[in-house]
């Protein structure tokens, strides 16, 4: 570079401009300057490149010397001795500089941003360490763990746009609303018995107390052997390991021999747990997640019941060909899932829980009284606690599908609840 002041130019190109990691068209990044965007930097010795900040580099011209971009701050051609972006002349050190400070710059965009999209960005809140954040309250120092009350204030006003619009029928929009379903020959017309009860080979007390008093096997090997690509390999540790995927592993369940894992990679994979082999892989074309699998569980017949961050849960068979029953309602990503032997219940972040008759592969009832996303959930009996984003925790009746009680004490998410069957409660 020949000169180490900071220059100011706004994007002329209507598309706007990729950021670039250096001078070369190739190196691009994700972030972009928009047309009619202020940037700041220094112009390399060649005049084609802007030096910003963080090492972006944004291109002045093209590489048949088109203009992308054009200098302010002053008389476009008297702030800058010999610079044009035309391409007929070369760079020389700009004669003067902003009189406006970063802080008025960042004014300046807001003031532009506020006139373009007419809302009021909030006024800054000073917060610990001296940073401060857009954010208001106690929020402002968790934006993040807030994010949902941003969503439903972008929803409502998504909403008053309708109807401002002329949209009528908002309420009926389950994107807007949750839609609570209501099937009396399901969940009230009283489903057999046993139904409700958890006592299944997964995830009961008394099925790890089995396992507690099964007896061990002395001779279980002392190295590990795990299965990659095909490849056994031999590890000094305890334990058996396979490779399912190139990606994360979100969720799994297990039943008798047999565990499903479900993955980022939008499939699920079964395997057998004495041999380490994949038995199945619970995706199709045709049938299957579109997103990640974020949910699983089994039924006690060993059917395999899904859920993803596309919205849907998946009723996969026992056994067999990969072909799965799509159960639709929520709208949002689902959180959990568990099942019983003709039950399957599943939260989500679109705030509710959904009662599913395994039978007649439909919903039979919607929970419905959370304000924030659902994470998680603990079912035991006729039963169950949810917790949100929002710290609240609520108690239900599963058999009349009725809220019984809020639980209220936790001042962040609730991640984790689990049944306590010897104080007969939920922890």
């Amino acid at each position: 570079m020949v000169n180490q002041q900071q220059c100011r130019f706004e994007v002329t190109w209507s598309a706007g401009l990729l950021h670039r990691g250096s001078p070369n068209l190739d190196d691009k990044l994700v972030g972009k300057a928009k047309s009619g965007e202020i940037v700041e930097g220094v112009v390399t010795s060649d005049g084609m490149w802007l030096h910003c900040e963080n090492d972006i580099f944004i291109p002045i011209k093209s590489a048949k010397g088109k203009a992308l971009m054009k200098p302010v701050g002053g008389p476009s051609s008297s702030s800058f001795a010999n610079f044009s972006v035309d391409g007929r002349s070369s760079f020389s050190a700009p004669l003067e500089s902003s009189n406006k400070s970063s802080a008025n710059e960042l004014d300046t965009l807001h003031a532009m941003g506020d006139e373009k999209f007419g809302r009021k960005r909030a006024a800054p809140v000073q917060l610990s360490g001296g940073s401060s954040s857009s954010k208001t309250g106690s929020n402002a120092r968790r934006p993040a763990a807030q994010s949902h009350v941003a969503n439903d204030q972008y929803m409502q006003e998504f909403e008053a746009g309708l109807k401002e619009m002329g949209a009528t029928n908002t309420h009926l929009n389950p994107h807007l609303h949750i839609q609570p379903v209501r099937d009396t020959s399901g969940v009230n017309g009283g489903y057999a018995g046993n139904d409700f009860k958890r006592g299944g080979p997964v995830g009961s007390a008394e099925s790890e107390q089995r396992m507690l008093q099964q007896p061990r096997n002395s001779n279980f090997r002392t190295y590990a052997q795990s299965v990659k690509h095909g490849v056994d390999t031999v590890h000094e540790s305890a334990g058996k390991s396979v490779d399912l995927s190139d990606r994360n592993i979100l969720c799994m369940s297990v039943c008798r021999q047999k565990v499903v894992c479900g993955s980022a990679d939008h499939s699920l994979k079964e395997v057998d747990i004495a041999s380490m082999r994949v038995c199945r892989t619970l995706y199709t074309q045709r049938s299957g997640h579109t997103d990640w699998v974020t949910a699983v569980a089994h039924t006690s017949d060993g059917r395999v019941l899904s859920g993803g961050a596309d919205n849907l849960l998946c009723l996969w068979p026992a056994g067999g060909a990969p072909n799965c029953v799509p159960l639709k309602g929520h709208t949002g990503s689902i959180s959990r899932v568990e099942a019983a032997d003709s039950i399957g219940i599943s939260s989500s972040y679109d705030k509710s829980l959904r009662i599913w008759d395994l039978r007649s592969k439909r919903e039979s009832a919607t929970l419905v009284g959370h304000t924030a996303p659902i994470l998680t959930f603990s079912w035991q009996n006729d039963r169950l606690v949810s917790g949100d984003r929002s710290g609240n925790a609520i108690l239900w009746d599963v058999r009349s599908a009725e809220k019984i009680a809020p639980l209220k004490g936790h001042k962040g998410h609730i991640t984790a609840i689990r049944e306590d069957a010897s104080r007969e409660g939920f922890i």
